[in-house]
């Protein structure tokens, strides 16, 4: 073996040495945060648009990813995580992704789609696709918070029939958006994702 083929050797083992250090590292600084950071979680279906990128099965959209804390405070405006209070025709309950209207004991209305919380208006930059219904003012019931989709015209949310959820059935709170396609989206799916398999091993 000649003096460049020990090169090209002792490169490609130093470079596999490198990678495998970074991916233990990035584990064991995940399993660090796994106090606080629940997990990373795929954003499939449209009811956020265009604030977050969806899923698409069958196609090459792997859609944008989501990381979410689950000790954060969280507050009105916030994106969430939540389980969902409508059952499955298995009886099982889905996770949503929603944003965060208003809280226990807060008045909420609609008005030609226009949302208003104790009498203010909400000024809802984020939302794109507005639909024109009208909603009865409505009290949200201590502990609970009022949630929406951010594509008004595509998402089951507490439009129907004022329904809340539980605060104690809030997962968390979003702490950051990875867009789809991204080293960022790519790298969080990879650790988390991984991370997760362990634990359930």
């Amino acid at each position: 073996m000649n003096g460049k083929s020990l090169r090209i050797i002792k490169s490609l083992l130093t470079n596999l040495l490198l990678l495998i250090v970074v991916f233990s590292v990035s584990v064991n600084v995940a399993r660090a945060f796994g106090t606080y950071i629940d997990k990373v979680y795929t954003v499939a279906g449209a009811s956020m648009a265009p604030t977050l990128n969806t899923f698409e099965s069958g196609s090459s959209h792997s859609g944008d990813t989501v990381l979410i804390d689950k000790n954060a405070d969280i507050e009105r405006g916030d994106i969430i995580v939540l389980i969902s209070p409508w059952e499955e025709a298995d009886g099982s309950r889905k996770l949503l992704i929603k944003r965060v209207i208003a809280f226990g004991g807060d008045r909420v209305e609609i008005k030609s789609g226009v949302v208003y919380v104790n009498g203010t208006a909400l000024v809802e930059d984020y939302v794109i696709r507005k639909s024109n219904e009208t909603i009865l003012e409505f009290q949200v019931p201590d502990g609970h918070v009022y949630f929406l989709g951010d594509n008004r015209t595509n998402s089951a949310d507490s439009r129907k029939d004022n329904t809340t959820v539980d605060m104690s059935e809030v997962i968390g709170k979003e702490i950051k958006i990875c867009r789809e396609g991204t080293l960022e989206n790519k790298l969080h799916m990879l650790i988390f994702n991984t991370l997760d398999r362990m634990i359930k091993r």
